[in-house]
Formats: structure tokens, sequence, C-alpha cells
């Protein structure tokens, strides 16, 4: 997909875990019989957290793993990045309390318990790879997803540091991931977890010609695709997933003054669109799409 980094990982996993009893005064262990991944891997302030997490939402959130937790497949090695340190841990307290206030904060408890991933892998120096065996010399700083799983990069020695800008940027960028890995699938074989709203389709025609960059607005397009040289109206996914990057990177009232303005969005279908798009998480899931893009700024 246009601009993210793809891995196409791991094994579908075919248990579910059960919700376990309230945790007690001490940090014990549970047993290993019970869990995918033993937990805790520390007995940390933030190994209770991540403990509570786990009983709360069924999610692992790991800082101890192997290359075989994110980087094999069904049809082999998916070979974009190489995890090279994983969280530096004199980081992972401000890191927990990253996760805590700047994702899962963001979303329904119900929402969260369904639509986590299996896990979360908190890495600190990540590289590109181009054979799945040997990094290049390009740092990946972004978040990015797969089969089962969510990366959560930059958790090394200055993390704790990260200016307020450094820090808005990355949880905006864990949010487009997250909201990504629900909609869009990885490997080609299994479904999305969810599906956009049919009537968000409804309101441009996907066949409409003579379309350029100059008068993509008005017919209700944030951007197009290019064929043969002639600008065409985008794939009806892309279209959905760039109203769904802008809502969630751009203040409310940013939109209004540019995007959702009448001098750009002369015939109103742009708004009708973002109407729609936030229509479907606050009636589906109870979810302010705009309030996380207005926490962007």
């Amino acid at each position: 997909m246009t601009g993210s980094i793809r891995l196409y990982l791991a094994l579908l996993f075919a248990c579910l875990c059960t919700t376990c009893k309230k945790e007690q005064a001490a940090l014990s262990p549970t047993p290993k019989d019970s869990l995918f991944y033993p937990l805790p891997q520390g007995n940390q302030a933030y190994d209770r957290q991540i403990m509570q997490w786990y009983r709360t939402y069924g999610t692992y959130v790991l800082y101890r793993y192997s290359k075989k937790d994110y980087q094999y497949g069904f049809t082999g090695i998916y070979p974009d990045a190489i995890i090279v340190q994983t969280a530096d841990t004199t980081a992972l307290p401000a890191a927990v309390d990253f996760l805590q206030r700047y994702w899962f904060d963001d979303y329904p408890v119900d929402f969260l318990r369904k639509f986590l991933p299996f896990k979360i892998l908190l890495a600190g120096t990540i590289m590109a790879s181009s054979d799945g065996a040997d990094t290049t010399d390009t740092p990946i700083t972004s978040p990015f997803y797969g089969l089962d799983y969510i990366v959560v990069p930059q958790i090394d020695a200055r993390f704790p540091k990260l200016s307020a800008s450094r820090k808005q940027a990355l949880r905006t960028a864990l949010h487009i991931t997250f909201l990504q890995s629900l909609f869009f699938s990885v490997d080609g074989f299994t479904p999305p977890k969810l599906t956009p709203p049919p009537a968000f389709f409804d309101i441009s025609r996907y066949q409409e010609t003579n379309l350029t960059p100059a008068n993509k607005y008005q017919y209700g397009y944030l951007y197009l695709d290019k064929d043969n040289g002639q600008w065409t109206a985008p794939v009806k996914d892309m279209d959905f997933m760039y109203f769904l990057y802008t809502v969630v990177s751009t203040p409310g009232p940013v939109l209004e003054a540019t995007l959702l303005s009448p001098h750009t969005d002369k015939n109103g279908l742009i708004r009708k669109k973002y109407a729609c798009l936030l229509a479907y998480f606050k009636n589906q899931f109870h979810i302010d799409l705009q309030q996380i893009g207005n926490q962007s700024a």
C-alpha cells in the first residue's frame, strides 16, 4: 500500500486467550499453559501494567521476542525490516505511559478488546532489509503491522526525552497504523476485520473522467490515480484510506479552513464523505474520530 511498510507475517494463531483472574497484590507469573507467551517478562511496575492490559484486552505487549515473532508468514520470509534491537528497558516506563495516554485512551475498552492485535512488539532499532537476513543503512522509525501484530518503534534510550512534537508525530502514525490494520488485509488470504461503510462510496462517481489535480476536490477526491499518463479516480479503498488518514492527522479547525471550506469543497462532496466517516465510527463504535485528529496539533 502506498506510503506504508507492509510486513506480511507470522503464524495465524488458532487459540483465543481466556480472561485471567483479577490481579493480585503481588506480581506473579500466570501459568504458562494458559498463555501463548509467558507473562510477565520482568518484575517492574511496567510489567504490572502490561499484565493488566493482557487481562483487560487479551493482547500481549512484548519487549522481549525473536525474529520468528514478526518475520515469518504463510509464503515465507517477509524481508522488509529487521528489528536489530528490541526495546530498551530504561525506556519502558515512558513507553507504557505513552501507549496508554496516546493510543488506548482514545478508544472504548470494548473496541480495544475486539480489535487490538494479538501482540504489540516494542522495538528499539529497526533497519530496512532487502532479503530478510541483512540490513540496509535505512532506519525505520514508523510503526508497522502484520497479520497479528503492530510494531512500535523508537523505544530506545532517547524515548523518555522525545519532544512533544515527535511524540505527536509518533502518536498519529500509530493511530493510522492501527486503523489501517483493521480495514486493509496484509496478506491477501485473511479478510480485514472491518469494512468501510457502503454509503461512503455512493457519494462520488468513480467512473469520472477529465479529472485533474486542480478539479479533484469538486468531485470529492483527496488524491487521484494515474493510468497511462491520465489522471483517474482513485480505487475505492484508497479513497477511503486517504480520508481516514486525513481526519486522524488533521485538527478539525484546520479541515474547516481548508478541505471543508466552500472555496475548496465547491460541491460539498468532501464534507459528505467526512460526515459519513465520522458517523460510522460514532454510531458503530462510539469513537470520536475527529477528536483523535484534534490532538495531532
